[in-house]
């Protein structure tokens, strides 16, 4: 005959056992009698410091389990252990639910499916080297484990993967976690973590919004800097922070998941990689590393961002901020904050009060119809557009002390942008504003657009142009070698300005007698090199008899760029500058001895003879000589 008992009898009986094994045990030589004890039927389960043990494949259910002193509920492989009621006032106990074997994807699950009143620590601890979802905690009930801090970790808290599922709408007190193996999941619902202090470090599942409404700090990293997140892609899963802070904590990486910041709230850049040169200003950071939101994020009332020292981050996903947001802080080392989506959603008014730090956009889009305001000189708006054929208009409104630099791309600034700070345009970028502009060319391009610049100071090299508008110089000014005019172009330049050593760039004959007909031409060089007419010619015989009318008269100071004299003459024909090519330009590569062959190779093919560019050199196989032909 066959005898059932329940598993808290069972327990009693088996005194001789160091600990409790839940499941399907057969004792025998009972007076006689087969005993086989279901788990079905036991109703407690005591967790007092005696270790509990799920054996391998085994399952064991509890209507009540109640900790009360540190106890390891342990998984010898897959298995699965389901407590309705999980109690206990003994907030230092820590119920660790331990996976021991190596079973690759095999699970071992705790599920609670009713309310719980235990306030202690709930620890995910994996003691298997491989494998994938090792341990798993379940929670089927909005109370579960209401009270209670769950704890993420793996074998060493290195490897091994730990998951909190939300299986239906739910809460916990705190999450603690040290793990990039762990992950939180759920299909539509929410884990609500209410206490005042939180962490992790791992990735979001499924459709899961982990809410944080602490009003504390929730630290989104890990504890090494230099290590990076490793998110899953799960762009449906959401992190959301009601109440508190934000503080990011982590080496760089991208970061798929949604993000929502409450009224009120704060996002924190704690610490992480610096970006290069970070102690002073570095236009290019958004070519750094940094911590980068890919996916949506969106901002209630009151957001701040701030951060400790030289940090980047990016919202590369679609920004939504109907009441705008500020920047505070108080480093001395600059942090970037790029917002590099053409699509976000912005409004009300970017407040940025932090010293040494840069508003990054990638076009007018990203900043969407929120104005901008600055308050200190060391501060900047950079802009990282794309390059176009046509100027991407910035209409926001963008005041303050602040500074503007143009990083890329050509960016068309109306009359609300009114930094009084200094306006940079950076080497492949151009710049054109209505309004006095304070510049600083570092390479780029400054247009006149098509409105009126008044220029009120001008430093550093580059290049000077008036595409459809007027520049105008509010003092004396001197284009010198570091500096040239662009003198194709509808617009013009006017004041006092003097073109003496610079360059005057020409890409066409089109539009070349309005730009320079108010400025004193001195002494400089005419340059061809964008000209592209004129490359395509230069070294065939078409070239020869051929004449370019440059609109205006330059006067006897300028010479061609880069072009031997003997190949041109300069003339001035009803009042303008002339230029006629009397040689073709070709070059011929000559022989030389030195070169130690025993013989000439054969001849070169007709493009390389005409080339500029010696061939040998380019293929960096041989030196070579070059002679201009007559």
């Amino acid at each position: 005959m066959k005898l059932h008992l329940p598993l808290n009898l069972l327990a009693a009986l088996m005194t001789s056992f160091s600990g409790v094994t839940l499941g399907t045990a057969t004792l025998a030589g009972v007076s006689g009698l087969l005993m086989t004890v279901s788990q079905s039927y036991a109703a407690d389960v005591a967790f007092d410091g005696t270790q509990v043990n799920v054996a391998a494949g085994g399952t064991a259910s509890y209507d009540i389990g109640t900790v009360t002193a540190s106890t390891t509920l342990n998984f010898a492989g897959a298995g699965t252990a389901t407590i309705t009621n999980l109690n206990g006032t003994a907030p230092e106990a820590i119920l660790t639910v331990n996976r021991v074997a190596s079973g690759g994807a095999s699970l071992s699950t705790l599920t609670l499916n009713g309310a719980g009143t235990f306030n202690g620590i709930i620890s995910l601890y994996s003691n298997t080297t491989g494998g994938s979802q090792n341990n798993i905690l379940n929670l089927n009930h909005a109370q579960a484990a209401q009270y209670a801090t769950i704890k993420l970790g793996g074998h060493g808290y290195t490897t091994g993967a730990s998951v909190l599922k939300a299986g239906v709408n739910t809460s916990i007190s705190k999450l603690e976690h040290n793990n990039t193996a762990a992950l939180i999941t759920g299909e539509g619902t929410t884990l609500t973590i209410t206490g005042n202090s939180s962490s992790y470090g791992g990735s979001f599942g499924g459709t899961v919004t982990v809410d944080y409404t602490g009003g504390g700090t929730f630290t989104l990293g890990n504890s090494n800097k230099g290590t990076a997140l490793t998110p899953a892609s799960s762009p449906d899963a959401t992190l959301k922070i009601s109440s508190g802070t934000l503080s990011l904590f982590s080496g760089n990486v991208t970061w798929s998941q949604k993000l929502v910041m409450g009224d009120g709230t704060t996002l924190n850049v704690q610490d992480g990689p610096s970006v290069a040169g970070y102690a002073g200003y570095n236009a290019t950071s958004v070519n750094s590393g940094g911590f980068n939101f890919s996916g949506a994020t969106t901002f209630g009332s009151g957001v701040n961002l701030t951060s400790s020292w030289g940090k980047n981050v990016k919202f590369s996903g679609v920004l939504t901020a109907a009441s705008g947001f500020s920047i505070s802080g108080g480093a001395n080392e600059y942090t970037y904050y790029n917002l590099l989506n053409a699509s976000n959603e912005i409004g009300g008014t970017i407040a940025v009060t932090r010293n040494f730090t840069s508003l990054g956009i990638s076009s007018s889009g990203s900043l969407g119809n929120a104005a901008v305001t600055t308050s200190t000189g060391s501060q900047y708006v950079t802009y990282y557009g794309t390059a176009g054929e046509t100027a991407d208009v910035i209409g926001n409104s963008i005041t303050g002390a602040g500074n503007f630099v143009a990083q890329s791309g050509w960016v068309h600034l109306s009359e609300n942008v009114a930094l009084t700070g200094t306006y940079t345009v950076n080497s492949g970028a151009v710049l054109s504003k209505v309004g006095s502009i304070n510049a600083a060319l570092a390479g780029g391009r400054l247009d006149a657009g098509a409105g009126t610049m008044t220029v009120a100071g001008l430093s550093g090299n580059g290049v000077l142009s008036a595409s459809a508008g007027t520049m105008h110089f509010q003092d004396a000014f001197t284009v010198g070698e570091t500096m040239g005019i662009l003198a194709n172009g509808s617009g013009e330049i006017t004041g006092n300005v003097t073109v003496d050593g610079g360059r005057l760039y020409y890409t066409s004959m089109d539009n070349v007698g309005s730009v320079l007909q108010n400025v004193t031409l001195t002494s400089g060089l005419i340059d061809f090199s964008g000209f592209q007419e004129f490359q395509d010619l230069f070294g065939s015989e078409a070239l020869v008899n051929t004449s370019y009318n440059l609109g205006v008269d330059l006067g006897a100071g300028f010479t061609l760029a880069d072009i031997d004299e003997s190949l041109y003459t300069i003339s001035t024909v009803d009042g303008k500058t002339v230029i006629t090519f009397t040689a073709s330009g070709a070059s011929e590569t000559v022989w030389d001895p030195a070169w130690g062959l025993e013989e000439a190779p054969l001849p070169l093919p007709a493009y390389w003879r005409t080339s500029r560019i010696c061939p040998f050199t380019v293929s960096g196989l041989l030196p070579c000589r070059r002679d201009s032909a007559p």
